[in-house]
């Protein structure tokens, strides 16, 4: 008889999946500017029923926006204050979407339900306030780094993994015209996060030279040890003739040169290009699906829904995200 239900129970899960199983996640977003109305909603109503999710309420400080965004993408409610969202006992995790100085007091609000937390990056507007929410929150959380979560840099990372006693890495982080300031803590972090992902945490910074090209724009150029014994450069321009991210990583016999599909750079598709002993072995390209998911939005997201249903840990953190800042700082007030 136990024999007959165990057969009929896998025989139901061959034909139907484990989706069935799974209980919803109610989802309460903070933000509706338009990067949130571009990528992240857009990428959460993807996931809907593959991850069984939903959007069960939005606020934005402007109540407007966040009514502009319930009509387009179909969200029942929308909160008029955040005493609404913090009684809210439907929801199960919150994502905040906000600008970096307005991220430590809401992250930190909502900390108080004990639920998970996903933030846009970076985590806050310095180190300290990333240090504090590192050290207080403590629920499954992911900080939006999507470099991390690109499908052309996972398997650049896997490649890396592979890589027989890697000494170097480099990191070219270029734009044009990209005159966000503070330039590095807002923008240029992801290249330092990224590089942190497949070389390990920074240890040290040095030789950071700090110039300006002729017409007053900064740029930066510094030399970094990682944990793992690698030695690297990393370049920051903010005003140059190219919009690019491109890492490398070289040991004695193989060396692996990525060109990141990042949004708004122009390596599109993305792809990796892997030498060995002096000779171009293979050129890997990114399938350059839909993109939400070349950008990694997508899966910075399944891993935020995976971390809650399963306990799985991140790959992307409020502790990994706060070193990342801690060095962003240091290379910035050079």
């Amino acid at each position: 008889m136990l024999w007959a239900l165990a057969c009929a129970s896998l025989l139901f899960m061959l034909i139907f999946g484990d989706s069935i199983m799974l209980s919803k996640i109610n989802v309460a977003v903070l933000g509706a500017g338009p990067w949130a109305q571009r990528y992240h909603l857009p990428a959460l109503k993807i996931l809907e029923k593959d991850e069984c999710i939903e959007i069960a309420g939005i606020w934005n400080r402007t109540i407007e926006k966040a009514n502009i965004a319930a009509n387009q993408f179909n969200i029942s409610r929308v909160y008029n204050n955040l005493d609404e969202v913090i009684n809210d006992k439907v929801i199960d995790c919150y994502i905040i979407l906000v600008h970096s100085d307005a991220v430590f007091n809401l992250a930190m609000l909502v900390n108080q339900s004990n639920l998970p937390i996903f933030i846009e990056k970076p985590p806050g507007n310095s180190f300290e306030q990333a240090r504090q929410l590192a050290e207080n929150i403590k629920v499954q959380n992911v900080v939006a780094f999507n470099r991390r979560y690109m499908p052309i840099n996972q398997h650049f990372y896997d490649l890396v993994s592979n890589t027989e006693k890697p000494y170097f890495a480099e990191c070219h982080f270029y734009r044009n015209a990209k005159l966000t300031k503070p330039f590095i803590l807002e923008t240029g972090i992801h290249g330092i996060n990224f590089m942190e992902y497949f070389c390990g945490a920074v240890s040290a910074i040095s030789k950071v030279q700090k110039s300006r090209t002729p017409n007053g724009e900064e740029f930066w150029i510094c030399d970094a040890l990682f944990e793992s014994g690698i030695r690297g450069i990393l370049k920051f321009f903010s005003s140059c003739g190219s919009n690019i991210e491109r890492y490398e990583l070289h040991s004695d016999s193989q060396s692996l040169y990525l060109y990141c599909p990042q949004i708004y750079t122009t390596d599109r598709p993305g792809r990796i290009f892997v030498y060995k002993n002096g000779n171009l072995l293979e050129t890997i390209y990114d399938q350059d699906k839909n993109e939400l998911e070349t950008a990694g939005f997508l899966n910075e997201y399944r891993d935020f829904f995976s971390a809650i249903r399963y306990g799985t840990p991140t790959k992307s953190n409020f502790i990994n995200s706060a070193h990342s800042l801690k060095i962003a700082e240091l290379i910035q007030s050079a």
